[in-house]
């Protein structure tokens, strides 16, 4: 195997599992703007019709944010330094965008 074939698969093994990172901690931090909300009382909550509907209005525009973010600070430094950045980012960034979107469409 020549060493630019093994960097590409390298980087697509890298990329996976960051993006598999990114989606899980995105969910949880979704999971969890979801339940200190008054009206969550039990995890079943948080699978409501609703909130499941609620997590892909969130989770979508945070993930492509991160992505975003992620991809363009990969450039310039390390892969796990750039999912962490992306992460610290990107989540607060999206939520609150979201969030200024909903209350004044409202």
């Amino acid at each position: 195997m020549n060493s630019d074939m093994y960097s590409r698969l390298n980087t697509k093994g890298s990329l996976s599992y960051s993006l598999l990172i990114m989606s899980v901690s995105i969910c949880m931090a979704t999971w969890l703007l979801f339940a200190i909300d008054k009206e969550t009382h039990q995890f079943s909550d948080l699978l409501s019709p609703g909130n499941l509907a609620a997590l892909v209005v969130y989770f979508t525009p945070t993930f492509l944010t991160c992505l975003l973010i992620h991809h363009l600070l990969s450039k310039k430094i390390s892969n796990t330094k750039s999912l962490v950045l992306s992460l610290v980012v990107g989540v607060p960034l999206s939520f609150l965008g979201i969030i200024f979107i909903l209350s004044n469409n409202s």
